[in-house]
């Protein structure tokens, strides 16, 4: 049975990143999220958020950086668990948090744990290296564009 749920984990992780990091389909989110999916990540309101705040914060992501592309680097699936270390890259060629396009090609290494529930994603916990995205960019957002 653990041979099975890993490969269904591993299948669910391929089509996360590619059609919902990626592609942002989102017939495909239906898919593979839960109802009330459940980010932690500190670029939003409060350091956590449903779908609808995901998806907007997904979307600034993909407004800021044209031809945002994930690569899933590594991976530890146990269980219910399933650990990713990613990159991603792109260029800023939009407002991202207040920072004004500047024309820069990025690359942004982060980490996901999810919680598996019924095949689907029920819980994220994002690490992502922002400090580091936006030393690349030359300049770092006002605390006012943060939200808390």
């Amino acid at each position: 049975m653990a041979a099975t749920a890993t490969t269904a984990n591993d299948t669910l992780i391929d089509r996360f990143f590619d059609d919902v990091m990626n592609r942002q389909n989102p017939a495909a989110a239906g898919e593979l999220l839960t109802r009330d999916f459940l980010v932690h990540h500190c670029l939003l309101a409060g350091g956590e958020g449903h779908t609808p705040e995901v998806v907007e914060l997904m979307n600034k992501f993909h407004s800021g950086f044209s031809g945002l592309h994930y690569i899933v680097d590594d991976r530890v699936v146990q269980e219910d668990k399933v650990a990713v270390r990613w990159t991603a890259t792109g260029v800023h060629t939009g407002e991202f948090f207040g920072v004004a396009p500047t024309g820069v090609s990025v690359t942004v290494s982060g980490n996901d744990i999810f919680r598996v529930v019924d095949g689907r994603f029920a819980e994220s916990w994002v690490g992502s290296d922002l400090l580091g995205l936006f030393h690349q960019l030359g300049r770092f957002p006002d605390v006012s564009d943060l939200p808390r």
